[in-house]
């Protein structure tokens, strides 16, 4: 009787153990491992993390983790304008996702959708501008308290939302009651574009009330192509 049940409970034993096996082999990646690429074609740093792992890719780069193991894995990143060291301007994009995995080699472009645009702001004119204001009037309305140099510098800005009716709008500095503004900039409705916005106002003297006309403005796509094969296009949210 005791040898009966010695065998019994080994049985159960045995048992429980391939079930274990069995549910463990289930799951097993069985050795698959997958290289990620995450390439940038916007045009500020994205930092970017697969599963807890953080690296810093720039405009037009890329950076690839190596031997990822498993089916999957969980990815995040996101990106703002930083016209001045430390001053975030503009939305924040942001990227959440989980990638399948099959193995093999995987290129990932981290995109900015065709609704939103990102702003570049020169001033080749002699009055610096302050005080942007971005979809005056509309829901997405943003204001970054920043200058613009009159330096003919072209500034990276920040990422903003598009509308058929986006104005720009911008104080000029030594006269606080005068505004300028931007309007008509007639989007290209494309993923990572720019629109480019030159100021040129040469008169050092009083600025007229009616200056709309000295912006020069650029319509542009991401020059940052990237050509690659298995490439998953994600878009931030």
């Amino acid at each position: 009787m005791k040898s009966i049940i010695v065998i019994f409970l080994l049985t159960l034993f045995l048992c429980a153990i391939l079930s274990s096996c069995s549910k463990s082999d289930s799951n097993s990646n069985s050795g698959l491992k997958t290289d990620i690429t995450f390439n940038n074609p916007v045009f500020s740093n994205i930092i970017v993390a697969l599963n807890g792992s953080v690296q810093t890719v720039p405009p037009g780069g890329s950076v690839t983790y190596n031997a990822v193991s498993g089916k999957s894995a969980t990815i995040s990143g996101y990106t703002y304008g930083e016209p001045t060291p430390g001053h975030q301007a503009g939305l924040k994009m942001t990227w959440n996702s989980t990638l399948t995995l099959t193995g093999g080699t995987v290129s990932v472009n981290l995109n900015v959708p065709s609704d939103y645009f990102f702003l570049y702001i020169t001033d080749s004119g002699v009055h610096n501008l302050t005080g942007l204001t971005v979809n005056y009037g509309l829901s997405d309305q943003t204001f970054d308290s920043l200058v613009i140099d009159a330096n003919s510098v072209k500034y990276g800005v920040g990422y903003y939302k598009a509308h058929s009716n986006t104005t720009l709008r911008m104080t000029v500095q030594d006269q606080p009651n005068i505004y300028v503004n931007a309007s008509n900039l007639n989007f290209a409705w494309t993923d990572n574009q720019t629109i480019s916005i030159n100021f040129g106002y040469k008169s050092a003297g009083k600025v007229s009330s009616d200056i709309t006309g000295y912006f020069d403005i650029t319509i542009a796509k991401s020059s940052h192509s990237v050509k690659c094969q298995s490439t998953v296009n994600l878009f931030c949210n």
